[in-house]
């Protein structure tokens, strides 16, 4: 023996290129398992939703059944619920609707 102890089949007896394989294989799995926990922490969605743009009270002119331009106006709340004031004409004096919207602005029916 030469000063050293037989340990079996260890690392210190593979040829170095058997030593070196090893070494990549073990690195390219941590970079692979970094990647895959980084990638499930980035799908995370947004802490709090934005705030829809429409919120608040609205005023237009809208065109009764008669023709007649009157003024309306509208409160949009924080659920896109829509409730049209007394001004408006009818049909829609007291209604109250949910709205949708896109966000660049557009309604959606």
């Amino acid at each position: 023996m030469r000063g050293r102890a037989f340990i079996g089949h260890s690392i210190l007896r593979r040829p170095r290129s058997s030593r070196v394989s090893a070494i990549v294989r073990f690195a390219l799995t941590i970079v692979i398992a970094a990647g895959i926990c980084a990638c499930r922490h980035s799908e995370s969605g947004p802490s709090a939703p934005t705030k829809n743009p429409a919120v608040g009270r609205w005023q237009a002119e809208i065109s009764s059944q008669g023709g007649q331009r009157q003024q309306c106006v509208m409160e949009i709340g924080d659920l896109a619920q829509i409730a049209y004031g007394d001004s408006c004409p009818m049909p829609l004096t007291g209604q109250r609707a949910t709205i949708t919207s896109v966000t660049n602005g557009t309604y959606a029916p």
